[in-house]
C-alpha cells in the first residue's frame, strides 16, 4: 500500500529512507547466514487462489490503527501470512530480526508442524521469525484470520493486529504451532 508522495510528511519519507537502509542490511546479513533472502509483495499475495476471501475477512476485522497508517500496517501484516503460502513457504523474517554468529542455528529443512521462533512465554508465539511448508502457511493464515473474525479482542483497543491473533490463537489452540525460543533481544546479547 503507497501513500500518495504528495499526502507524506517529512518524517514519512525519512522512515522510507531508513526502511531501505535496514531492508539492505537485512538482507545482507542472511545472506552471510546461508539463506536466499527475498522480499514478498502484495503481486504475491494476490496470486493465492484464496487471497479475495481473506481480505474480505481482513477488512471486518478491527485493526489497531483503524483506518489510518497503524491499520494499513496490521491489515499487510496478516496478508504476508498469506504470501508466503503463495510462494511455497518457507521461512519468514521481520526486518528487525537478523541472524547472529553463535546463536542457535534454523535448521534449514521446513518443519512439518507451523513453528514460531520467538515467545511471550507462558502465553504463544509471536510473528517475527516463523517456518512452515505452504500447506501450514495456509493453515495458520486462514486460522488467525477467523479467530480474530470471531472474538473479542484482548486488548484495551478492542482491534487486533497479527500477533495478537497468534497469541490468542496459540492460548485456545495450544498443539496447532510449535514455539522455539530462538529470538533474543538485543539487551539479551550484549
Amino acid at each position: 500500500v503507497e501513500i500518495d508522495p504528495e499526502n507524506q510528511s517529512d518524517e514519512m519519507v525519512q522512515q522510507r529512507e531508513e526502511n531501505a537502509a535496514l531492508l539492505q542490511e537485512w538482507k545482507h546479513l542472511w545472506s552471510l547466514a546461508g539463506f536466499e533472502p527475498r522480499v514478498l509483495t502484495m503481486e504475491d499475495a494476490h496470486k493465492h487462489p484464496q487471497f479475495n476471501d481473506f481480505v474480505d475477512k481482513v477488512e471486518k476485522i478491527p485493526l489497531i490503527g483503524g483506518s489510518g497508517p497503524g491499520g494499513t500496517f496490521n491489515r499487510l501484516c496478516f496478508i504476508r501470512w498469506l504470501a508466503m503460502a503463495q510462494v511455497g513457504g518457507g521461512l519468514m523474517s521481520d526486518i528487525d530480526v537478523i541472524p547472529i554468529k553463535g546463536a542457535p542455528a534454523i535448521a534449514p529443512t521446513i518443519p512439518k508442524q507451523f513453528t514460531m521462533y520467538d515467545e511471550v512465554p507462558g502465553y504463544g508465539g509471536i510473528p517475527c521469525l516463523l517456518a512452515g511448508s505452504q500447506e501450514e502457511w495456509t493453515r495458520m493464515a486462514m486460522s488467525i484470520v477467523d479467530f480474530a473474525s470471531n472474538n473479542k479482542a484482548p486488548n484495551e483497543y478492542n482491534a487486533w493486529s497479527d500477533m495478537f491473533a497468534v497469541l490468542e490463537y496459540g492460548k485456545a489452540h495450544p498443539d496447532k504451532y510449535i514455539v522455539n525460543h530462538l529470538v533474543h533481544e538485543v539487551d539479551e546479547i550484549l
